[in-house]
């Protein structure tokens, strides 16, 4: 610097590039600068061989959780760009999308002026399916036809569940909670049918044993009519999330059988439905003056738009295990097989859907593939944290065996079973000052993660009131939201740590009026927020209520519903499936992981106990 003793105008032309660069440094912390760091880098001959098929048939990636799936995708994406292909990445989780962006920029800050990059965005898989369905009319296109159809499904499904019940009725089994077990393991049963038998099982938890098959209809009748009448209050303006694989199967429809589509739909009949949304012009209206639409110049505005939705890019699909075959099937549909290259995980990252998505299969077409696996080496977890998912997994029967970052230091378990406010704040101000010291934004080096609030409405409130939407199965099934109360300790700890921004999503905010989190953003979600994402130092509050709150929902029974276990108990469904959500939240930690337990006879906190107990040397009580 001592040229600025000199020349005040390279003094100013350094205070600019400092300037400059320390903006950019203030996005990147330790995390994302060895992202782009792993990004920048040239491919292995593994991951080269995989770069080089991309476009001409399937690429996979498979791996466990934390073994770099994610970062394998965006590498690809980026480094393609650089070679002027133009890519897509898609994932569940608006926080995951928000990363991606902000790796996207980081990597397109490193290059010179001179160098050009194709084009890339990143959206979620949902925000990309409502385009795709509001451009093609699908929503207001879904009409009273399919509450028809939905209880033309559950009358048919009642013969089936009645034939069930009258076997096991003659075998003298009528305890509801042996009847829900004995359905489950019943390989015979479909499972759509299975689902609704358990949802009636349910309805009739008042009565503990089967009534006689007249009264047992009358109250199926109950059942159907609540369901019905809920159905029909659906408001058109929610059917994308309340019927939400229905209109995935009519873009499906739309971009596999285009004259199917618009002629089981009656698209031309539709103009005034459809003007504004589509913005439809008179031109497109028949000669004949008849008011119907021509069908010609309909297909082909039609195609129009689908063949845009690719607008020649490769899509990266993030999470391609738990997506439906629907959502599947689209994609090959829009962008062709050979354009998608996706992250597969296994059972143990399943928690949207009850099966795996088999995407080596499509519309009953084999699809070519190149598969490349991944280590079960972990790029984030650190050998406390991968011991402890391990330990969960092995106890709730889930294949996991994660292996750890080869590093001297450990991390840290830091386990609670205090509700005192004043520890939380120590503990929060603690892990946060750890991130800082090892180069981490607010962003990188923490995450508070909380159960939803648990206060829903009565039972009695919920079965008269509540909405409902459609699941994958036809089921119609309860959608009753819970009440949200503000996180008190985030604003408790937002006076204790001033140089931070306490990001929550939690309470009563909407979503859409939240900034996006910056680097000076410490994010405070709700678990089922979390996937994805990842921190330095993970804070998991309520753990316990969380696991057992999800053994408590109707998912939990429908759990791996088709596997072929041996006959496996109501109760290690339930465990395994609240479990794998547990996972989910545990495997977000890099270094430390804070754990708050408050039920001794919960399973997990039996569990995380017995791991105590034996790895003394990874262990923190606070």
């Amino acid at each position: 610097y001592k040229e600025w003793q000199t020349s005040e105008l390279i003094f100013e032309q350094h205070i600019r590039l400092i300037y400059e660069q320390a903006s950019k440094d203030s996005q990147e912390g330790y995390v994302t600068k060895k992202k782009i760091d792993r990004i920048q880098r040239k491919f292995g001959k593994i991951q080269d061989k995989a770069n080089t098929l991309i476009g001409e048939l399937l690429v996979e990636v498979k791996g466990k959780a934390g073994t770099g799936k994610t970062s394998e995708l965006l590498k690809w994406m980026l480094q393609n760009s650089l070679q002027k292909n133009k890519g897509v990445f898609l994932t569940y989780n608006h926080l995951l999308v928000n990363d991606i962006a902000l790796q996207i920029n980081s990597f397109s800050q490193r290059l010179g002026d001179s160098v050009k990059k194709a084009s890339t965005t990143t959206y979620t898989i949902h925000g990309y399916f409502y385009n795709v369905a509001k451009k093609l009319g699908v929503l207001l296109l879904m009409t009273e036809q399919r509450i028809n159809e939905l209880t033309s499904i559950l009358d048919e499904r009642w013969v089936k569940i009645e034939e069930f019940l009258n076997k096991e009725r003659a075998k003298n089994n009528t305890s509801f909670a042996k009847l829900i077990m004995l359905i489950q393991n019943d390989n015979s049963i479909e499972e759509g049918v299975k689902r609704e038998a358990i949802l009636f099982f349910k309805f009739m938890d008042h009565i503990k044993f089967l009534p006689d098959q007249n009264t047992t209809s009358k109250h199926f009748k109950s059942f159907r009519d609540n369901k019905v009448e809920r159905l029909a209050n659906l408001e058109s303006s929610n059917v994308f999330l309340k019927d939400y694989v229905e209109v995935l199967r009519r873009i499906r429809q739309a971009t596999s059988d285009l004259d199917g589509f618009l002629n089981d739909m009656d698209v031309a009949s539709k103009y005034d439905l459809l003007q504004i949304a589509l913005d439809l012009k008179p031109k497109i209206l028949d000669k004949d003056k008849s008011g119907k639409i021509d069908f010609d110049k309909l297909r082909t505005r039609y195609k129009k738009s689908i063949s845009g939705f690719r607008a020649n890019r490769i899509a990266y699909i993030d999470e391609a295990q738990d997506c439906h075959p629907f959502e599947r099937d689209i994609f090959y549909n829009l962008f062709g097989s050979n354009n998608c290259v996706i992250a597969n995980g296994d059972k143990e990252q399943l928690i949207r859907y009850s099966q795996l998505c088999d995407w080596h299969i499509s519309q009953n077409q084999k699809i070519d593939v190149h598969v490349f696996n991944k280590t079960s080496k972990s790029y984030r977890m650190k050998p406390a944290i991968a011991a402890l998912a391990n330990h969960i997994a092995k106890s709730f029967n889930i294949d996991l065996n994660i292996e750890p970052l080869d590093t001297e230091d450990h991390g840290q378990i830091f386990i609670s079973t205090s509700n005192d406010i004043r520890d939380q704040l120590e503990v929060i101000d603690k892990l946060h000052k750890i991130g800082e010291r090892q180069g981490c934004t607010s962003y990188e080096a923490l995450l508070l993660l909380k159960p939803a609030d648990t206060g829903n409405l009565s039972k009695v409130e919920s079965t008269s009131n509540a909405s409902v939407r459609v699941n994958e199965f036809n089921n119609i099934i309860d959608d009753a939201s819970n009440f949200r109360n503000d996180w008190t300790l985030v604003k408790e700890a937002q006076k204790k740590i001033l140089d931070a921004y306490f990001w929550d999503s939690t309470g009563n905010v909407d979503k859409r009026e939240l900034s996006v989190p910056g680097s000076l953003s410490i994010r405070s979600i709700y678990y089922a927020s979390c996937r994805g994402v990842e921190a330095w130092s993970v804070m998991c509050f309520g753990l316990d209520l969380f696991f057992e709150k999800k053994r408590s929902e109707d998912e939990a029974d429908n759990y791996l519903l088709n596997e072929l276990f041996d006959e496996l108990s109501t109760e290690s469904r339930k465990n395994m499936y609240a479990a794998t959500w547990v996972l989910m939240a545990i495997t977000r930690c890099m270094e430390n992981c804070y754990i708050q337990l408050t039920d001794p006879q919960s399973s997990i906190y039996k569990c995380i106990r017995d791991f105590a107990q034996e790895n003394g040397q990874y262990i923190t009580r606070v």
